[in-house]
C-alpha cells in the first residue's frame, strides 16, 4: 500500500469518525439553492490564537471546517452556506470563505464567515 492509500485511510478515521473522533455532519447549499447530501467533517471554532511574531494572545472568533475530499459531491465555493453541529449539538450556520483543497492529503478546508 502506498502513501496515498494510507493517507486516504487516515482521513476516513481522522475526519469522518464521529464515534471515536470529532466528526459531525456537514451540509452545503450552493448559491443556486441546491443542497448537497450531508457528509462527515470536523468543525473547529477557536476564540483565541497566538500571534507567531510576538507570542501575544489574540482574541477573536475563527471557525473552519475540514472534510475528506473524496466524500464531496461538489467542490464548495465562496459564499456557499455551510451548516455544521458544534460540540454541544447546536447547529452552526456560516458561509464558505477561502476554500482550500489539499489534493496531496485528500482534504478540503474552508473558513466560515457570518457565524454568530
Amino acid at each position: 500500500m502506498g502513501l496515498r492509500e494510507i493517507a486516504e485511510q487516515d482521513n476516513a478515521f481522522l475526519v469522518e469518525d464521529g464515534a471515536a473522533g470529532f466528526a459531525t455532519d456537514v451540509t452545503l447549499d450552493d448559491n443556486a439553492g441546491n443542497t448537497y447530501p450531508a457528509i462527515k467533517g470536523v468543525y473547529f471554532r477557536v476564540g483565541v490564537t497566538i500571534d507567531p511574531n510576538t507570542g501575544q494572545t489574540v482574541v477573536g472568533e475563527q471557525s473552519h471546517v475540514t472534510v475528506r475530499l473524496s466524500s464531496l459531491t461538489a467542490i464548495p465555493e465562496d459564499g456557499w452556506k455551510c451548516t455544521v453541529a458544534d460540540i454541544t449539538g447546536s447547529d452552526v450556520v456560516g458561509y464558505v470563505t477561502s476554500p482550500m483543497p489539499d489534493r496531496t492529503l485528500g482534504r478540503m478546508s474552508w473558513f466560515l464567515r457570518g457565524v454568530a
